[in-house]
């Protein structure tokens, strides 16, 4: 049983959803896998453990290592406005905290400022969804390029808790800045 958990978690971090590792209690032993989609388009995602089962784990999670494995123009282009929902296999959280932030193509935070929190809440059948909102710190950009529609990078954290076990979800987007401007320039 133990392997089985272990072999779970590993496969989980790498963002692979595992049949089999379900637990029909209220906190499970490994954290759920999701279904990202927006616009009838799936969006990837990966899963780190921040304290689990009562160890502090060092996860690899993030947006730099989501950035590593694609590119710019692979992201998925949601506008703002747009819905994207969230479907956990089992088990939802007891509290859930979604975080957007603006990155730049190597997955790093392009402004050291404060994320922009969305307040979430479930629907019916472990889901929860979410519009994008403008986000006004794409305003601090002096490139004109950034304006344009869909050269913004989105990266999302969601951390999730389930008693003392809290992990993180984190996937990113292309989308638009809180003001956009078309280019006029004919081609020629």
């Amino acid at each position: 049983m133990r392997l089985l958990i272990t072999m779970c978690i590993n496969l989980m971090v790498m963002g692979v959803a595992i049949a089999g590792c379900n637990n029909p209690t209220d906190s499970p032993d490994v954290p759920p896998a999701i279904t990202i989609i927006a616009d009838n388009t799936s969006i990837s995602w990966m899963v780190g453990l921040n304290k689990w089962n009562g160890a502090t784990i060092d996860h690899i999670a993030d947006f730099p290592n989501i950035m590593s494995h694609t590119t710019f123009y692979d992201l998925p282009y949601i506008k703002n406005g747009e819905s994207i929902t969230i479907h956990f296999d089992y088990n939802v959280p007891e509290t859930t905290i979604l975080t957007e932030f603006i990155l730049k193509e190597d997955g790093n935070k392009k402004y050291n400022v404060p994320g922009m929190e969305y307040v979430i809440s479930f629907l019916k059948n472990n889901t929860v969804a979410f519009i994008i909102e403008p986000n006004f710190s794409t305003a601090f950009s002096s490139f004109s390029g950034d304006y344009e529609p869909g050269n913004t990078i989105k990266g999302y954290r969601m951390v999730c808790t389930w008693g003392g076990n809290e992990c993180e979800y984190v996937f990113i987007i292309r989308g638009d800045a809180a003001i956009t401007m078309m280019n006029d320039e004919p081609d020629n």
